[in-house]
């Protein structure tokens, strides 16, 4: 009976040829250290036309759009009134800006 020696493992330029032609039967990228590349996130479609799509137009029609649209027609602007209101609560505690016409320079006190 003949003496069966164990089969030696491939050399590595043999590997190697192997591993490309791989590469290019199934079309990936040459990366034997596992960098971190990018690839997966390159070829990926571009989806931001796709997520676009999927969700509804906004329409951000504000009252005061609203009015030089519709000239004729009148609009509440319930944010802008509770703005008003609250800058008149606080110029009248004596919290709201200096008026315009004052500079700050005239209206600091001297003791």
């Amino acid at each position: 009976m003949p003496i069966k020696y164990p089969i030696p493992p491939p050399s590595k330029a043999r590997l190697y040829t192997l591993f490309k032609e791989r590469q290019l039967l199934w079309n990936t990228v040459n990366n034997p250290y596992g960098l971190r590349l990018g690839n997966k996130i390159l070829k990926a479609r571009f989806r931001a036309q796709q997520l676009e799509d999927y969700y509804p137009p906004k329409f951000n029609f504000t009252p005061r759009k609203l009015k030089r649209l519709f000239p004729g027609m009148s609009f509440e602007d319930e944010k802008r009134d509770r703005w008003e209101e609250m800058n008149y609560r606080r110029r009248k505690r004596g919290k709201g800006p200096p008026p315009r016409h004052v500079s700050a320079v005239n209206c600091v006190d001297v003791f």
